[in-house]
C-alpha cells in the first residue's frame, strides 16, 4: 500500500480531529518526524500503530507519538491548532479520572475537539447545549455528561461564565424596558402578551397558561420564579439548556445578587439549594419529586423550560428576554408597600 495512503489511514486511526483538506499537509509532517527518527519508510504505520495501542490500552506515551499528534493536532486548526497540542493530553488524562469515561472514549470525545471549541467560541453555547449537539451526531457520548465538556472548555481557556458587570447592566435593562413592553397591563394582560410572541416565536406550549399557574397568587411558590429567572437569564449570554439548572454557578455570588432582588417578597438562602439541591436536570422526575402543594408549580416550571430548550437560540434569547422583564415588573409589583393612613390624619 502507498506510505501516504497507510498513514492517511493512522491518522483516522487515532481519531485526531483534522479536517479532510489538512490531511496531506499532516502526513507531510509525520513523515518528517519519522524520518528524524531513523525509522525505516515501510513501517512508519505500523510504528504509529503499535505506540497508538500501547498508549490507549497501558497508558504509556511514546515521545514519538506525542510529537506526532502535538504536530497533526498544530497543522489542523489554524486558530486554535497550537491550543489544541498543548493541552491534549493533558485534557485526555483529566477525562479519565471520571470512572466511567474509558482511554478509548477519551479519545473520541477528544476527536470533536474543532467542534466543541467552534460551538463554544463563536456559537456562544454552553457546556451543556454542546453536549446535546455533540449526542445527536455520536451515539458512543451518551455516556458523557456536561461536565465532562465543561472541563475540556476550562482546559481550552473558553469556558462560558457569567460576569458581574454584565448580568447587573442586563437586569437594569430589562427593569427599564418592562415599562415599554408593559405600560400599565395588569398581569393578565402582561402574561397574554408574553403568550402572544411565544405563539409567534413557535414555542410549543401555552405559555400564557404555564406563566399564570406558574404565578398564580393562591398558589405562587416563589423560588420556582427566582429559578426561572436566573435560567431565564442565562440566555441574555449564552445558548444553554435551561434544564440544566448547575452549570453556571446557581449559588454562586451572581446568583444570590439577582435572588436578593427578590428580598421583599422571600428571604432564601438559595432556591437552588433548598428545590433543587444535586439535581442534574429539572425533569418529570424532579417535579414527582416535589411536595404534593409545589408539584403542580414544578410540572409548569419543567413545562416552561423544556419548550425553550426546544427552540433555536435567537428565538429563545426573545422569549425569555419577555419573561425576565415580566418577572423584573413582578418583582416591583409585589414589591409595593401598603401605608396606611393614619386615623388622626387632618384632611381639612
Amino acid at each position: 500500500m502507498d506510505i501516504k495512503l497507510e498513514l492517511k489511514e493512522a491518522i483516522r486511526f487515532m481519531l485526531l480531529p483534522v479536517p479532510s483538506e489538512k490531511e496531506e499537509e499532516c502526513i507531510e509532517a509525520i513523515i518528517q518526524i519519522l524520518s528524524d527518527n531513523n525509522l525505516e519508510q515501510d513501517s512508519y504505520a505500523e510504528y504509529i500503530r503499535l505506540k497508538y495501542d500501547i498508549w490507549i490500552k497501558d497508558e504509556i506515551l511514546d515521545g514519538v507519538l506525542k510529537a506526532i499528534i502535538s504536530k497533526v493536532l498544530t497543522i489542523s486548526n489554524a486558530e486554535f491548532g497550537a491550543l489544541f497540542a498543548e493541552r491534549y493530553f493533558d485534557i485526555h488524562n483529566g477525562l479519565l479520572q471520571n470512572p466511567f469515561v474509558s482511554s478509548e472514549l477519551g479519545v473520541i470525545v477528544l476527536s470533536h475537539l474543532r467542534l466543541i471549541i467552534n460551538l463554544a467560541v463563536h456559537e456562544r453555547m454552553s457546556a451543556a447545549k454542546i453536549t446535546k449537539v455533540l449526542q445527536s451526531i455520536d451515539h458512543r457520548l451518551i455516556i458523557i455528561s456536561w461536565k465532562q465538556i465543561q472541563y475540556i472548555l476550562s482546559k481550552l481557556r473558553v469556558e462560558p461564565q457569567l460576569v458581574q458587570q454584565d448580568v447587573e447592566y442586563l437586569y437594569n435593562d430589562d427593569e427599564r424596558i418592562e415599562e415599554e413592553y408593559f405600560a400599565d397591563a395588569d398581569m393578565a394582560e402582561a402574561l397574554y402578551r408574553i403568550g402572544e410572541v411565544a405563539k409567534n416565536l413557535q414555542f410549543t406550549g401555552d405559555a400564557t397558561k404555564l406563566l399564570s399557574v406558574l404565578a398564580h397568587k393562591d398558589n405562587v411558590h416563589l423560588p420556582y420564579l427566582q429559578i426561572l429567572h436566573y435560567q431565564c437569564l442565562i440566555t441574555g449570554f449564552y445558548d444553554h439548556v435551561l434544564s440544566t439548572p448547575y452549570e453556571f454557578s446557581p449559588r454562586g455570588v451572581i446568583a444570590n445578587w439577582l435572588f436578593a432582588k427578590w428580598n421583599d417578597l422571600i428571604h432564601t438562602s438559595s432556591p437552588f439549594l433548598n428545590n433543587a439541591k444535586a439535581v442534574d436536570v429539572l425533569d418529570e422526575n424532579w417535579a414527582r419529586s416535589r411536595k404534593p402543594n409545589e408539584y403542580q408549580q414544578a410540572t409548569v416550571l419543567v413545562e416552561l423550560l423544556k419548550g425553550i430548550d426546544g427552540m433555536g437560540f435567537s428565538a429563545a434569547q426573545e422569549l425569555t428576554s419577555w419573561i425576565r422583564r415580566w418577572l423584573a415588573r413582578y418583582i416591583k409589583l409585589e414589591s409595593v408597600a401598603i401605608v396606611p393612613l393614619r386615623l388622626d390624619l387632618d384632611l381639612s
